[in-house]
């Protein structure tokens, strides 16, 4: 995960987003380190970690459940 990045808020936001998705933990937690390694998170973190889970969650519905 990215430096300074709050591992274990990652690691939560993975298992919800697993088991609203459906989608395996493993590949949610890969997507969303993905996602977080495009953020200073000393210097600019999201402005809302929310945002990271719904945007996961749009790419892996979208990719998983035939939304492509």
């Amino acid at each position: 995960t990215a430096k300074d990045a709050p591992t274990a808020q990652l690691a939560a936001t993975a298992w919800e987003v697993s088991k609203a998705t459906g989608v395996p933990p493993d590949v949610v937690a890969a997507r969303i380190d993905k996602i977080a390694n495009t953020f200073d998170w000393e210097n600019g973190p999201p402005k809302n970690m929310r945002d990271i889970g719904d945007k996961v969650t749009a790419e892996l519905v979208a990719e998983y459940k035939g939304g492509r």
